[in-house]
């Protein structure tokens, strides 16, 4: 059972069948279906991580009629904990699922955001020139830089977003393709937060849970 979307609940009964064992049913029982294409229909398995997994998964259901079954099994027992059970778990702004970026001293995670930052490290770009671009080699790559609040506005959406999500986006410059209510939320968390920020002295913390006798 899905209940991320808050009062759209969503409820999968037949999730561990897989799309072969329903057409073989419906065909040995002539049940009347609906066809509807999607992008990668028959197309080869290598252009998509989904067709590379689906492919790899049946192959190891021919021989092994418990591997879907145990797939999902395992699935529903990877979940991100939040680090305050007691307040409501953020949600990514994407896929709505909880935010699993809580960065934790020697983590994989930490680990993978240092890398990622010294790789996307370049070297100070030349002065721009009297017509507002850089002159030298890199002329080209310094005029179509993205202006400085494009770059701030995506580092502030990033941190609202899963890791998964965040791979999704990671090649995205500008924030317009993504839905008007994507950004407006975006916007409602940040503007919740600075205002947080600005009245944390005034709130008054938690008692400390009393130890135990």
């Amino acid at each position: 059972m899905d209940d991320r979307h808050g009062d759209v609940v969503v409820v999968r009964p037949m999730r561990e069948y897989t799309a072969k064992e329903v057409a073989f049913y419906n065909r040995l029982f002539s049940v009347p279906t609906v066809f509807m294409p999607a992008l990668d229909t028959k197309v080869l398995e290598k252009p998509s991580i989904h067709r590379l997994i689906e492919r790899f998964l049946y192959a190891l259901q021919a021989e092994f009629p418990s591997t879907v079954s145990t797939v999902y099994r395992t699935g529903e027992k990877l979940s991100a904990t939040p680090a305050d059970t007691t307040a409501e778990p953020e949600r990514c702004l994407l896929c709505l699922c909880v935010l699993d970026t809580s960065v934790v001293e020697g983590s994989t995670l930490q680990a993978l955001l240092i890398s990622e930052e010294l790789s996307q490290k370049r070297p100070s770009d030349p002065s721009p020139t009297r017509g507002g671009c850089c002159a030298g080699a890199g002329a080209r790559r310094c005029c179509g830089s993205p202006p400085a609040s494009r770059t701030k506005a995506r580092a502030d959406f990033l941190p609202l977003l899963c890791y998964g999500c965040r791979l999704t986006i990671k090649d995205m410059t500008c924030l317009e393709p993504l839905p008007p209510y994507i950004r407006s939320e975006a916007e409602r968390r940040r503007r919740r937060a600075a205002m947080k920020q600005e009245i944390q002295e005034y709130l008054l913390e938690d008692e400390a849970a009393e130890p135990k006798s």
